[in-house]
């Protein structure tokens, strides 16, 4: 987490800097402050996605974050992801958002330092001093927060996994098999609003290998499979 606000707010009222930061082939960040807090270099790196099932790009977090500390110029980097959702939203029965993934990533590799926040909590923030704010300011806070409320319960009801999609042991009729529990290693994911229970056989070990086997000859023995001719895939 970056310091705590009486921390920040103490830190950049004598030294501070903000702006939307370019770095060459690598984008921009939302907003940059390098600040100075106990006599050392800090910068504090905000990524803002109002489209979170939208505009997620892949290693974001990493590439911003390994460009400042390139720099050499810094002796702490903090990084804030504001996004529409987090981890601590309730998606069953949902896609999840990429923006949970890239949070992840982010995590790991900055550790402490990274924060991956939600803009109700950002609202939550921001109520706290509205009345230090002008008239214009809490006009544009307010057509905000009411944007972004709105944006989030469209984007939860149009990602919506449509549960009345069959699963595979529905297609082989005769066969009494509990496939995500025979094969529990397999990677559950939402993808184009349906729940896939993925499995990379290259990364299994021959345990593993013959459980999927297994899975195949059960589900091989239906009616339902046409074993007179044979095919080639």
């Amino acid at each position: 987490m970056p310091p705590n606000q009486g921390q920040l707010t103490a830190s950049i009222t004598g030294h501070y800097g903000l702006a939307l930061t370019p770095y060459p082939q690598k984008g921009s960040i939302d907003i940059f402050i390098e600040f100075i807090h106990s006599g050392k270099e800090k910068a504090l790196l905000i990524e803002v996605k109002v489209h979170d099932y939208l505009s997620v790009t892949y290693g974001q977090i990493g590439t911003y974050y390994n460009a400042v500390m390139e720099q050499g110029v810094y002796d702490e980097v903090y990084f804030i992801y504001l996004t529409q959702f987090t981890a601590e939203n309730n998606f069953n029965g949902m896609v999840a958002p990429k923006t949970l993934d890239e949070a992840s990533r982010g995590k790991q590799l900055i550790k402490d330092r990274f924060a991956h926040l939600c803009w109700e909590q950002m609202h939550s923030f921001l109520d706290r001093f509205l009345d230090k704010l002008t008239e214009e300011q809490r006009l544009i806070v307010s057509l905000n927060k009411q944007w972004i409320q709105e944006q989030c319960k469209a984007d939860l009801e149009s990602n919506k996994i449509e549960l009345g999609e069959r699963g595979i042991e529905d297609y082989f009729v005769g066969v009494n098999i509990d496939i995500r529990q025979r094969l529990n290693f397999g990677k559950e994911v939402s993808e184009n609003k349906r729940q896939i229970l993925r499995i990379y056989t290259s990364n299994l070990d021959e345990q593993q290998l013959d459980s999927v086997f297994g899975v195949i000859n059960i589900l091989s023995a239906s009616s339902a499979v046409n074993k007179t001719k044979k095919y080639s895939t």
